[in-house]
């Protein structure tokens, strides 16, 4: 015989807890649970972020360390290099100095050479001082009265002399009172042009 099957009160099944307030009281504590997560996610991020700024910080004023050195350094080189440089700075206006020097230089070489052309080998020169208008001072000394006279004669000829001035003359005897020679100082005028533009 069969069985008879007797229709049973439908089953019902919920996820969710009968009790309304027990409901709102685990909705309460799941709220509380998210936030607390948040909140330790917030943490978390800020220690992490904090971490890479002093990190960061750090490499920076590192960095910052080593680039001050860098410039000091280069301060130090910069320094160095306008010690070594000064002299050469001024360049420009020493040249200019040493170009208006030599404008104004009065050369000697033509002085000498009138005087060699005027020599008497009969004649020695011992000492010349000439200054710069032309006026030289001489001392020498020659066999002979006569032979100091040709030498006078010898200097007026020159075109560059202007004029001859002896300002003393005295004869030169030995230990027997025999003339040894006659020395002389004489002041020669020449002219000023033959110093800048040199014999004619």
């Amino acid at each position: 015989m069969a069985k008879k099957i007797r229709p049973s009160a439908p089953v019902e099944v919920s996820l969710l807890p009968d009790d309304p307030g027990r409901r709102a009281d685990h909705g309460r504590k799941s709220l509380a649970y998210i936030l607390w997560l948040v909140l330790l996610a917030l943490v978390a991020g800020l220690t992490v972020t904090a971490g890479y700024f002093r990190f960061s910080a750090n490499k920076m004023s590192d960095k910052s360390a080593v680039l001050l050195r860098q410039l000091r350094d280069l301060d130090r080189q910069i320094g160095e290099a306008e010690r070594k440089v000064g002299p050469v700075k001024d360049i420009g206006r020493r040249i200019g100095l040493a170009k208006s020097a030599l404008a104004q230089h009065l050369s000697g070489f033509p002085l000498l050479e009138a005087l060699q052309a005027t020599a008497i080998p009969e004649v020695v020169v011992k000492q010349i001082n000439a200054d710069a208008k032309g006026t030289v001072v001489l001392s020498g000394r020659g066999k002979t009265v006569s032979t100091v006279i040709r030498q006078i004669l010898a200097w007026n000829g020159h075109p560059a002399v202007q004029d001859v001035k002896i300002s003393g003359i005295s004869n030169i005897l030995n230990n027997v009172g025999e003339l040894e020679g006659v020395e002389f100082t004489a002041t020669l005028i020449f002219d000023s042009a033959l110093f800048t533009s040199g014999l004619k």
